[in-house]
């Protein structure tokens, strides 16, 4: 015979109203404002294939600039280029080239008001450009000759941070719309790394100090860095972008990493794998839910043109029924 004494249960709790459906998921409730029991879901988020780039490319501008549907490609390796395209959600177009070839560097901004700057053309450039959303125009320079940075921002609002001098670097500097301002250095020098969010409320992770990759990830509130939780796999030369409190990561190497990880604020978790790997490409995202993979490198010397879009989980709320 049973002993149901020894079986323990977890009460359901009672809300009077419905969390948000991305908070919900995996949790079961009891609505008592319409007297049903409710539960969240969410169905798989997954990499689509996109259109391809005009021309095949490593070394792009780590930032980006713009969205999933209105990115831009600048630059980028082998050899050092001038060519910038542009997404409009299904395919690219050559737009104006830069002023100066470059690799390595870091973008921010918006696929019509852009700044790129830093980046590496054989000798290391201070060189930052600005983009009206047709042509170039060469303004102040960063501080700090260095590639492989991050940038994190809009074109008048911009931080660009960390990367090689050729010496491994934990520079930030932070621009104005005017000039450059050298501020608090990142908590561990780093090259390669991914940034996201604002010129004062900004996220780093990953990077290399040196090879092999990292975990490591920091967040910037206007003023100085602080270490925050780790991301799952250390990665490299990897894409990405969002905000402080919404962010995504995603390729990278040591090659292939498929693993995608999305951060909330808290913590990073792993998502969809993607369907290919590639290393020191590009990567847009204004927030976790859409971002744009392109290009990159898959082993020397195969860079590619391919672009793979990424579109979040559909999280929904259910009633309860019972037949």
């Amino acid at each position: 015979m049973t002993a149901y004494k020894g079986i323990q249960g977890y009460s359901v709790q009672k809300l009077s109203s419905d969390p948000t459906a991305s908070e919900a998921v995996g949790q079961l409730w009891y609505n008592s404002a319409i007297g049903k029991f409710k539960v969240g879901t969410s169905a798989a988020g997954a990499w689509a294939a996109g259109g391809d780039l005009n021309t095949a490319r490593r070394g792009i501008a780590v930032g980006g600039a713009g969205t999933r549907d209105t990115a831009l490609c600048i630059g980028g390796d082998s050899p050092s280029k001038t060519e910038v395209e542009e997404y409009n959600g299904s395919s690219w177009t050559e737009k104006g080239d830069l002023n100066q070839e470059r690799a390595n560097l870091g973008a921010a901004g918006t696929n019509t008001a852009a700044l790129a700057f830093a980046g590496n053309i054989g000798p290391i450039t201070s060189e930052v450009e600005s983009y009206n959303g047709t042509g170039w125009t060469e303004i102040q320079n960063i501080t700090t000759p260095r590639y492989e940075v991050a940038g994190a921002g809009i074109q008048t609002a911009a931080l660009c941070i960390g990367g090689l001098e050729p010496a491994v670097s934990g520079k930030t500097e932070s621009w104005n719309g005017t000039s450059w301002t050298e501020k608090s250095d990142l908590t561990t020098d780093r090259g390669a790394l991914c940034g996201a969010g604002t010129s004062t409320a900004a996220l780093v992770f990953g990077g290399s100090n040196p090879p092999p990759a990292t975990t490591g990830s920091e967040l910037w509130n206007g003023v100085s860095w602080t270490a925050t939780p780790a991301l799952n796999n250390a990665r490299a030369g990897a894409g990405g972008g969002g905000t402080s409190t919404s962010a995504i990561t995603f390729l990278g190497y040591p090659y292939p990493i498929l693993k995608t990880e999305t951060w909330n604020g808290t913590s990073w978790t792993e998502v969809a794998d993607a369907a290919s790997g590639a290393s020191i490409g590009g990567g847009v995202a204004a927030t976790k839910a859409a971002a744009l993979a392109f290009g990159g490198n898959q082993g020397a010397p195969t860079d590619i043109k391919t672009t793979q879009e990424w579109s979040e989980p559909v999280y929904s709320i259910k009633t309860v029924t019972v037949s």
